[in-house]
């Protein structure tokens, strides 16, 4: 199971939620595509098709109807083409890595970063592949590493629907049919296909047989470090709570609220009774996961209602 334990610092992966997700849909509209994928592209490693497809799947989720035709559209490029780019079947010239950082909205910084990238990838001569690529390597080098999982990783898969499919691939019921699953999710194909992809490329879930597998890994973000993923899937979460107050029975959810006084040299206390709960519930949920047949989120918020003096 996964959980998220810190708020806004720091995350732990280990799931769980008292809403059920395979009954909310989110519509969440990321704001700010090249903060955020600057970061992204600052990953060693990671390929510029990548950063087009995380930027196509944020676009499907604030617009449903949005897809590989309306991003090819506003690339001003031709669907195929497109799809071809994405499967790495043909490259970008420089001059068109250019022309699509201007249409992405990036900055020079990191239009001069996203066409390094592609330069690494489809450069003309091995000579200025391997080039670029040492000049990535020594960006990437210049980033702190963690030995749980980089925080650029998890950039990647920052949205709450690649925890949820984890989950939903360890209960009783499940059917290995992707359209079963993106509709369990209410997410799209495209966005369970990309949400698979990565999964698999961090080694937290498994193929085999034409059967999707969890495997049983805990990683974690380390909890001194802020992070924009981080507070977008909380927000995440939390919209999902919104959404399950009209949409799921009281049968169904537990929504409570506890409103007190408190100390701040207190704080502590209150931070370990909480994370004690969260352990309890973890457990529970490691007891009971054979006959699971539903995905829920325990999500709690502890925070201060008073503003500053």
């Amino acid at each position: 199971m996964q959980s998220s334990s810190q708020s806004e610092t720091g995350l732990k992966l280990n799931t769980c939620s008292l809403i059920d997700l395979t009954k909310c849909s989110l519509n969440y509209c990321q704001v700010g595509f090249a903060r955020l994928d600057l970061s992204l592209m600052q990953t060693e490693g990671l390929e510029y098709q990548e950063i087009l497809k995380t930027e196509l799947s944020r676009r499907c989720q604030s617009n449903p109807r949005y897809g590989l035709r309306a991003f090819a559209r506003d690339l001003e490029i031709s669907p195929s083409r497109l799809s071809q780019i994405l499967n790495k079947k043909l490259g970008l010239s420089q001059e068109a890595a250019q022309k699509m950082a201007l249409k992405l909205g990036l900055s020079p910084k990191e239009s001069e970063l996203f066409c390094e990238m592609v330069l690494a990838s489809d450069g003309r001569s091995k000579h200025q592949r391997e080039t670029a690529s040492s000049r990535l390597q020594v960006r990437s080098q210049e980033l702190e590493n963690y030995r749980s999982i980089h925080l650029d990783a998890f950039l990647t898969i920052s949205d709450w629907h690649h925890y949820g499919l984890i989950e939903l691939l360890k209960t009783k019921d499940l059917k290995q049919d992707r359209k079963w699953m993106a509709m369990r999710l209410g997410i799209s194909i495209y966005e369970l296909d990309l949400t698979i992809e990565r999964l698999k490329r961090m080694d937290l879930i498994q193929e085999k047989k034409g059967k999707l597998i969890p495997l049983d890994e805990n990683f974690s973000v380390s909890s001194d470090v802020p992070s924009e993923a981080i507070r977008k899937f909380h927000k995440q979460i939390l919209q999902k709570a919104l959404s399950a107050v009209d949409t799921q029975s009281v049968d169904e959810r537990n929504l409570s609220v506890v409103t007190g006084a408190v100390s701040t040299e207190d704080l502590p206390e209150y931070n370990r009774l909480i994370k004690g709960f969260r352990r309890k519930m973890n457990s529970l949920f490691e007891k009971n996961k054979k006959k699971s047949d539903q995905v829920y989120c325990l999500s709690v918020q502890f925070f201060r209602l008073t503003e500053k003096e």
